[in-house]
């Protein structure tokens, strides 16, 4: 498997595993289903891939980057109210595995620890 099957596999795993794992956010807190986005260079390389659920004064993102200078997987809460952002997770590219398997246990780890926040 070449870099760029690998890049695309992990793309899509991150995609397909944030929604499976974090649809929690919308049954049992209320968050309204997830705005995706994507930014991508005009050579087509996607850079980052990003969720945003949201609801009434918040804001919770999940997203991972690509580009070199990017860190890679994190979960950012805004307080929209306030402006403020919290840090909640996160975790550096060069040791996420190309099947995403570590969003589940951050998927759990924010339900378990950041209940009241949600």
């Amino acid at each position: 498997m070449n870099s760029k099957d690998e890049y695309n596999l992990k793309r899509n795993h991150f995609i397909e595993k944030t929604k499976k794992y974090f649809n929690f956010l919308i049954s049992d807190f209320g968050y309204n289903i997830p705005i995706y986005k994507k930014y991508e260079q005009p050579n087509g390389f996607i850079t980052r891939d990003e969720f945003i659920f949201a609801k009434e004064n918040k804001s919770l993102l999940i997203a991972n980057s690509y580009h070199p200078d990017d860190y890679g997987f994190e979960v950012l809460m805004k307080n929209l109210e306030t402006h403020t952002e919290d840090l909640l997770y996160f975790e550096v590219k060069e040791q996420q595995e190309i099947s995403q398997n570590y969003l589940k246990n951050i998927a759990k780890l924010l339900e378990m620890e950041h209940n009241d926040k949600l």
